[in-house]
């Protein structure tokens, strides 16, 4: 994954590292794998098998 620079509020920066303390790791590690999960939940492919519907025109009741 690239480098990224990311900006984070006081409040924000401070809960990354609460929850990374808890965790073990550092704040970075942490907020590369939250970005990891985010990037890989985006990216999922959509159901398969579903196309879209033909457009059929109605037949003339003439």
């Amino acid at each position: 994954m690239p480098d990224l620079d990311l900006l984070l509020d006081q409040m924000t920066l401070a809960r990354l590292e609460r929850e990374a303390l808890r965790r073990g790791m550092t704040a970075e590690a942490l907020a590369g794998q939250l970005l990891d999960a985010e990037v890989a939940t985006r990216s999922r492919p959509r159901a398969g098998g579903v196309g879209a519907t033909p457009f059929y025109r109605r037949k003339s009741q003439d």
